[in-house]
């Protein structure tokens, strides 16, 4: 055998040896984090504390900087703070079970930084595990629907590991979904989140209290908007609070709102289902205590 084709055959071998070459992540640069099980995206869309972090794919023109995570050193070798580029805050975990949701915070709180941190333990096939220091964790979602929150998990069966499963693509290297436009709307509906719409309804939240609530806009970006809430409870009390969220235009689809209320944080996750928005919202005061509740707004004509 020749020597060129001898050196071929042996740079083959190790090939089929090995598997694919990957980039290893460096610290400094944004990436988007694809699931591997999903084929979907790490993603948040909000710049508030507390931010649920989700997966959403495929990623549209305009809406990059949602997917961004800058890898910043820790100062301890081989962990990282995961820096959200929308948010400018940093992935973290609200607390340490399995199932204890991901979610964005900054800054980070003096003598916590090991909430923060996040190792990249690379496997064979060139993607990533992200495991969480403090909880000792690892960072997955089992499901493919766009808006299903990350959380923790461990141990890790061979039978879900692709749940744990990231693959880094630098932001530089855009991934084919992100160059996609969204598609034409054909006929152009007007849009439910516009600037002055007004939504109205009745919650009841998890002390069995009914009350009255109200949402107007005041600005709006893509599927993002911003305006405030106003709630009357069954006292007669009122409250009124900015929010910001997502939304879409027209048709069924995801709604998040949130809001800093007074001194407490109130989060809103649901969906519209007939031209009505079905939300249930937990509310966190200065002390940690939670509220839950549920209820519906309607679009004022």
């Amino acid at each position: 055998m020749r020597p060129n084709n001898r050196r071929l055959l042996t740079f083959v071998l190790l090939l089929m040896c090995t598997g694919p070459v990957f980039a290893q992540p460096k610290a400094g640069r944004s990436y988007y984090l694809e699931h591997i099980r999903s084929g979907k995206y790490m993603s948040a869309h909000s710049d508030l504390n507390a931010a649920g972090v989700h997966i959403w794919g495929p990623i549209h023109k305009g809406d990059e900087m949602a997917y961004r995570f800058k890898l910043v050193e820790s100062g301890e070798d081989e962990h990282y703070y995961l820096i959200h580029q929308l948010a400018e805050k940093c992935l973290v975990t609200r607390g340490t079970d399995n199932g204890a949701l991901a979610m964005l915070w900054g800054p980070i709180p003096a003598g916590h930084e090991d909430r923060y941190k996040f190792k990249l333990i690379k496997k064979d096939d060139g993607s990533y595990y992200l495991f969480h220091k403090w909880s000792g964790k690892h960072l997955g979602l089992y499901g493919r629907a766009n808006g299903n929150n990350f959380y923790l998990h461990g141990p890790i069966t061979p039978e879900i590991e692709n749940e744990f499963k990231f693959r880094f693509t630098a932001a530089d290297e855009l991934p084919k979904v992100a160059e996609r436009s969204r598609p034409a709307k054909k006929p152009k509906k007007k849009d439910r989140f516009e600037v002055a719409s007004v939504w109205g309804g009745t919650a009841r939240d998890s002390n069995k209290t009914k009350i009255n609530w109200a949402m107007s806009i005041s600005k709006r970006n893509g599927d993002h908007f911003e305006g405030a809430i106003a709630i009357t409870d069954s006292k007669g009390r009122k409250f009124e609070a900015p929010i910001k969220g997502t939304g879409p235009a027209d048709g069924d689809g995801v709604v998040i709102i949130e809001s800093p209320l007074g001194k407490d944080k109130w989060f809103g996750r649901g969906k519209i289902v007939d031209g009505k928005i079905e939300l249930a919202y937990t509310s966190t005061g200065p002390r940690g205590t939670k509220i839950f509740g549920a209820g519906t707004l309607t679009q004022h004509k």
